[in-house]
């Protein structure tokens, strides 16, 4: 029977027309659940790490995919705050040249970027979980020194060298951590016109650790179960950034997105009683993807600029935590950072900014972090 016999048999037969409506809507709907349940199973596999027992598990099982948000921005936040500081200043010396302010303000006018200069950055990081099946409270030190060009009047180019250390204490299964590591990152800054900029880094860091436990209760307990294991960080980030002048006001807008992968190593713990024998622990992988959208007033009093920032920041396709059995921890996507510090844009070429922020919105996580910056020109 050809197409055109089978469509006039269908339209002059309403049972079957209706029975071939009705096996379309059957494959549709069949379709739909099969990509479904893909789509389901994929995001599964994408937001689940690992099934723990958190008492009897290492540390940094915990603590690594808990504080990669963390801890990555504590070095993206200090790139992006010398890439903006540069940006910021250049405009600035534009604004101030376009108002004839030179000698008020002790700033020398330029059209674009200085062609060389070199920064440095510290900062502190104290966070804590106070959620029972994963509570720990540490701190992140970490120091940054790099050194950038302008090829051309609106380009940044430069590369940041840094050293953190991470120091934990994990009351969910006794114990302690403490990290080291190395990090290095490339980074870009563009000025698009009066309002807009973008920049951007990406980077690696080398971390090791060494941590210990104490055994549970049953044969054994008591006994010190430590390892030292070793995992590689990459990350990257992309920014929008506007700003503006109102009088002695400046309005600032910045939205973009972070990508990080943190790689540990499989390892071998060691105990102190025979009793306890650790198994292997397998080599694991957690990421975090996360986009962010704030902005930040400050106010221009000679060569001081005093601010107040906000951040919203949301992740998606994230590595998340879940336990073999008792409570779940919240895995939360979604929180706040609220800020306040001081530019400083002096003559000489010196430039300095000071800021504190504070996470807010995390279920069970709270977090500080101070950071300084101070830059040189030449």
């Amino acid at each position: 029977m050809n197409t055109q016999l089978l469509f006039k048999s269908i339209m002059s037969n309403p049972g079957a027309r209706r029975m071939k409506v009705k096996d379309s809507y059957s494959k549709l709907l069949r379709s739909l659940l099969v990509f479904a349940s893909l789509l389901i199973s994929h995001n599964v596999s994408a937001f689940t790490l690992i099934e723990i027992f958190p008492s009897d598990t290492p540390s940094n099982t915990v603590t690594d995919t808990e504080t990669l948000d963390t801890q990555v921005q504590t070095v993206t936040s200090a790139i992006g705050g010398h890439i903006q500081g540069v940006i910021r200043g250049t405009m600035r010396r534009q604004e101030v040249a376009a108002n004839e302010l030179m000698d008020m303000t002790g700033i020398n006018a330029g059209d674009g970027m200085v062609n060389v200069g070199m920064w440095v950055s510290g900062s502190y990081t104290d966070y804590e979980d106070d959620f029972t099946s994963t509570a720990f409270e540490g701190d992140t030190v970490l120091g940054l020194v790099g050194i950038d060009i302008a090829p051309t009047d609106n380009i940044l180019l430069g590369v940041a060298l840094g050293y953190e250390n991470s120091d934990i204490t994990t009351t969910f299964n006794t114990g302690t951590q403490e990290s080291d590591g190395y990090t290095v990152a490339p980074y870009f800054g563009i000025i698009l016109n009066n309002y807009f900029s973008i920049d951007g880094s990406f980077g690696y860091s080398d971390i090791d650790t060494d941590q210990f436990r104490f055994a549970p209760i049953g044969a054994g307990a008591g006994a010190i179960i430590s390892s030292s294991p070793s995992s590689e960080r990459y990350f990257a980030t992309l920014n929008l950034n506007a700003i503006t002048y109102v009088g002695n006001w400046v309005l600032g807008a910045r939205g973009g997105a972070l990508y990080a992968k943190n790689k540990q190593d499989a390892f071998t713990e060691t105990s102190s009683s025979p009793l306890v024998v650790p198994a292997p622990v397998q080599e694991t992988e957690s990421k975090l993807k996360q986009w962010y959208l704030g902005g930040d007033v400050a106010y221009g009093v000679g060569l001081f600029e005093p601010f107040a920032s906000f951040m919203y920041e949301r992740e998606f396709d994230s590595t998340e935590l879940t336990f073999t059995s008792g409570p779940q921890p919240s895995n939360d996507e979604d929180s706040y950072l609220v800020g306040a510090g001081v530019r400083y844009f002096g003559t000489e070429g010196l430039s300095a900014s000071l800021e504190w922020d504070r996470r807010l919105g995390r279920d069970n996580f709270d977090e500080d972090r101070f950071s300084l910056i101070i830059r040189g020109d030449f």
